[in-house]
């Protein structure tokens, strides 16, 4: 849905997801994504953090939030 620009509808299924699968990581990552879509990067990187409290491993969510501080212009989150 959120890549047909139904971006609203698809942050109601994330969020119905997140209550039947508090730790579906795959999920926070999108919720990220549909608000970097939308240019909220404050709650872009909120969730993208979220999601690496349950894998901190995990390099291409660090790639996103790196990407969201730079939209953000917040660069001094980087150091």
């Amino acid at each position: 849905m959120a890549h047909l620009g139904r971006v609203n509808e698809a942050e109601d299924a994330y969020h119905r997801a997140l209550e039947l699968k508090p730790n579906f990581v795959r999920v926070w990552v999108n919720l990220g994504m549909a608000h970097a879509f939308r240019r909220d990067y404050d709650e872009a990187i909120r969730f993208y953090l979220n999601a690496l409290l349950l894998n901190p491993d995990a390099k291409h969510i660090w790639d996103y939030v790196r990407t969201a501080c730079i939209c953000s212009g917040k660069l001094t989150l980087l150091n």
